[in-house]
Order: structure tokens, then C-alpha cells, then sequence
């Protein structure tokens, strides 16, 4: 502000020195004013708003143009094209018989390269012309470039001419202004009234605002109450406001975002605290940074800071968890995951259902890497137990089945005797159903056979089952009515009585 104070001090005696000097002036150049003025209104402002519609139109007309050269919709360059034709027959671009010749030769391009569209538009119907269609359609491109630059030409042309006209009126301007001020110091003192006016003015419409502005943005980086503020007095004023009241909302809104990145935190660090899974935070060597209490109880540690997550890992599933790991820093993949062993604290391991995932930075190499593990022993106990059923199951000379009642009798398993019975393949067994083997029960017998199922109650029955051959023998099978997850199922075995027959 007192810069502007001198500012407005040197502007106000300057003028007042103008003024005293330009008094004779102002008689001799009125009729000269008058005349340049009418002058303007009739002739040089007319010819400078002809030249910036056509600036204008050619504007448009370059824009169009090359929409509907490169443009991917048909409909966009189409109706592009439409508009660019328009625009070179608009009035606005026929006062010049060299501006017009040109006009019309960008406008005899331009159906060239609607043309040329429509060729590449057929052509990229099939598979095989599409790369024929491209060459087209950057042979439309190629048409257009070069009007470009015809137009943006015919631009800085219409552009010169109108600053000529300009710069001439202005010259006149400057003739007259002379002459003005060496006539105006009988006008002097009426002006520096209006320099006084001009100044109670400026303070009352700028220095006052200005400085509410200012208080009303110190109170709000401080945090007080915000002051209203008067109606602006000036468009400058009013962009002042403008910022005032933007830097209060950013203010707010920043506060806000704090509070909720600070809850973020706080519902990660909870999630983190409580979960039941493990989960441990590595630097880009494998370094233990941070790790849940669920990771702890899971080794048996107290502290696991001064770990290194491969030494945590068994010896057996280091080596695949090592080519995994190298992949993820070469940024081949970003997470994988994997069953293996981790080592607890008393030797002993634990199976665990591992993913690790990669922190990175944008683009650049992984700095950290977060892992979570699931305890599975229990899961893997379980496999190991039902492996080894399966593997006395499957050694057993009697053919061991297990049937749904409720598909016409498909079976669901069998062991290897079942296969060898039939003369099969497990996975020709497993979609075969009971009137497909056996001759003597069809769809509808199947039905009565289950109609009264009672659980674990076991029936001993005789039929004839048809094997690998077309050939038919005799058997005795064991049928027991079980239940598995709320479904219904049939186990048993099969015995060849062929001997027994004899």
C-alpha cells in the first residue's frame, strides 16, 4: 500500500503537468478529433471487426478441419466435416478475392479427406484391411497438415492487416493527442479536479477494500473469526475476495483431511493390533520392522525386531521363496503367495498360508514388503489324514464306491478295485449312473430303491453289473445310506460272486 500511495502521488503530478500543457491544443485539434472519430466509426472499426470475424471463422474452420481428420467416431468427424464446409463459404471470408480463392481450396481438401475417411471407414470393416485403413486415415492427416498451415498464414495475415489499421489510427491519434496537449492548459484546472476526484476515488474504492482484504486474511491464518466483507468495488477486488474466501475453504478442508488421515491411522493401527492373522512388516532386505502380536504368539516370541524374515523360513521352501521375492524387485509381479513353513521359537514348525505383497514407490524398486500368514496346520493335519484314508481305501481288493441318490444314482467316488471291476477310468466311472452298469434297475427303480432311506442302515442285495466287454457278472453289493454337509449319499462295496454262483 504506500507503494501504491507513491505510485498514485507521481501519476497525479505528471497529469497535472499534462494538463497544464495540452490546454491550447484542445482548441486547435476538436474539429480534427471529431473528424477521426467519425472516421473510425465508419471505416476503421468496421474493417477491424471484418478481419477479426474471419480471424475467428478460420479458427473454428482449422479446428473442425482437423476433427474430422483424425477423429475416432464417425459421427465426431462428420459432423466436423459439415461444419468446416459451412465455415468456408461464410461471409466473413469473402471481402478478399485472395483470402476467398484460398478458402475454397481448403474447402475442396477438406471433402478429399471426408473422402478419404470414408474409404478407411469401409475398409476397417474386416480384419484384414485394418492396417490398410490406417495407412488411409493417416493419409487423410497428411492431406489436412499442410491446410493448417495455409490457414494459420491467412490468420497472421488478416492479423497484420488489422494491426496496420491500428497502428495508423493510432499514429493519427498521437498526431492529434500532440496537438491536444499543447491546447488544453485552458482546460487545466477542470482536470486536475478530476485528478482530485479521481484520487478520493481510488482510495475510497481501492486502498480501504484492499485492506479488509488483507485484515480478513490475517484473522484467517490465524485461526479468528473471519470478517465479513464489504461488496467488492473493482473486478481486482472482487478476485481478492475471491482468494480470501479460497484460502479459508483450503484451510478447512485441509483440517478436515488431517482429522481423517489421523483416523485412517488410528483404524489401520486397530486392524493391525487385532487381527488374528500374522502380519509383519519388512524392509527391501527382509528386515522385521513391525509385526502384530498374532505373529508373536504364532513363533512363540516376545520381540521379533532383531529378525530377519528368512531366517524365520524353512530350509525346504527358502529357495522358491527366493525366486519369488527376486521376481517382485525386478517388478515382474507385485504379490504372490504360498503354503510353507515358518520356524517358531523352539525349533519346532508351523505350516502357514503366506502373502506377501510389495510396497513400492510410483514405478521405482519395492522398499518394503508386507506379509500375512494364516496358521493351516490343522488344515494340512487333515489332508495328510484323508491322503493316507484314501491311500487304504484305494489298496483294499473289494471295489468301494459312493453314489447320489439324487442324480439317478451318479457316482461321486471310487477307489482303484472299482475301477479295475468295471474296466474304467475314474473319470468315466464319475459320470456314469447305476441303469448305466447294472441291467436289472432302470431310472425308475433307482427312484424306489431311495424312497425310505434310513441313516447308516446298511442293505445287502444281489444283481448283475455289466463290465468293459459288454459282459455281464453277478454281484453282491453292500449299500449304507450316509449324510455329508446336509447332502445325501450311498457307500458300500462290490463283490464278484461269480465264484460263490459256481
Amino acid at each position: 500500500l504506500p507503494s501504491l500511495r507513491r505510485r498514485l502521488a507521481a501519476v497525479g503530478l505528471t497529469l497535472t503537468v499534462a494538463v497544464l500543457a495540452a490546454l491550447p491544443a484542445r482548441l486547435v485539434s476538436g474539429a480534427a478529433t471529431h473528424a477521426l472519430n467519425e472516421d473510425s466509426r465508419t471505416e476503421t472499426v468496421p474493417r477491424i471487426l471484418e478481419r477479426q470475424r474471419a480471424t475467428a471463422n478460420l479458427e473454428r474452420l482449422i479446428r473442425f478441419g482437423w476433427i474430422a481428420a483424425t477423429a475416432q467416431d464417425p459421427h465426431d468427424w462428420r459432423q466436423a466435416a459439415i461444419t468446416a464446409q459451412a465455415l468456408a463459404f461464410h461471409p466473413s471470408l469473402a471481402f478478399d478475392d485472395e483470402l476467398r480463392r484460398q478458402v475454397v481450396q481448403v474447402h475442396a481438401t477438406i471433402r478429399q479427406v471426408i473422402a478419404l475417411r470414408e474409404r478407411a471407414r469401409a475398409l476397417r470393416g474386416t480384419p484384414a484391411t485394418a492396417a490398410q485403413a490406417m495407412e488411409v486415415d493417416k493419409a487423410a492427416k497428411d492431406l489436412w497438415t499442410p491446410q493448417e498451415i495455409v490457414l494459420a498464414n491467412l490468420q497472421g495475415k488478416l492479423g497484420d492487416d488489422a494491426a496496420t489499421l491500428v497502428v495508423d489510427r493510432f499514429d493519427q491519434v498521437s498526431d492529434i493527442s500532440d496537438r491536444t496537449r499543447r491546447a488544453a492548459i485552458a482546460v487545466a484546472a477542470f482536470i486536475l479536479l478530476i485528478v482530485a476526484a479521481a484520487a478520493w476515488i481510488v482510495r475510497r474504492n481501492l486502498l480501504l477494500p484492499v485492506s479488509q482484504v488483507a485484515q480478513a486474511m490475517r484473522h484467517t491464518l490465524d485461526g479468528t473469526a473471519a470478517l465479513s466483507l464489504p461488496p467488492p468495488a473493482t473486478a481486482e477486488i472482487a478476485v481478492m475476495q475471491d482468494a480470501a474466501g479460497q484460502l479459508r475453504d483450503a484451510l478447512h478442508r485441509a483440517s478436515l483431511r488431517e482429522h481423517a488421515l489421523r483416523a485412517s491411522e488410528q483404524r489401520l493401527a486397530s486392524i493391525f493390533a487385532a487381527s488374528e492373522a500374522a502380519i509383519v512388516l519388512t524392509d527391501s532386505v527382509g528386515q522385521v520392522m513391525q509385526a502384530n502380536q498374532s505373529l508373536l504368539r504364532l513363533l512363540g516370541l516376545d520381540d521379533a525386531l532383531d529378525l530377519h524374515l528368512d531366517a524365520l523360513s524353512h530350509g525346504e521352501d527358502r529357495a522358491r521363496e527366493t525366486e519369488l521375492m527376486e521376481r517382485m524387485r525386478r517388478g515382474e509381479i507385485d504379490r504372490y503367495r504360498l503354503d510353507k513353513h515358518l520356524i517358531r521359537h523352539d525349533g519346532s514348525t508351523v505350516w502357514v498360508d503366506a502373502s506377501v505383497r510389495a510396497v513400492r514407490d510410483g514405478n521405482g524398486p519395492p522398499h518394503q514388503f508386507v506379509t500375512v500368514a494364516i496358521d493351516i496346520s490343522e488344515r494340512v493335519r487333515v489332508e495328510k489324514e484323508l491322503r493316507f484314508i484314501r491311500s487304504l481305501v484305494d489298496q483294499s481288493a473289494d471295489p468301494i464306491y459312493c453314489l447320489d441318490p439324487l442324480d439317478q444314482g451318479r457316482m461321486v467316488w471310487a477307489n482303484a478295485a472299482t475301477c479295475r471291476h468295471f474296466g474304467l477310468s475314474e473319470a468315466q466311472l464319475l459320470t456314469m449312473r447305476i441303469p448305466d452298469w447294472d441291467p436289472n434297475i432302470d431310472a425308475k427303480a433307482v427312484a424306489e430303491l431311495w424312497k425310505s432311506p434310513q441313516l447308516f442302515h446298511t442293505r445287502i442285495l444281489e444283481s448283475s453289473h455289466r463290465v468293459a466287454g459288454g459282459e455281464i457278472v453277478p454281484v453282491e453289493i453292500s449299500a449304507t445310506w450316509l449324510e455329508h454337509d446336509g447332502h445325501p449319499y450311498v457307500a458300500g462295496y462290490i463283490r464278484d460272486i461269480r465264484d460263490r454262483n459256481r
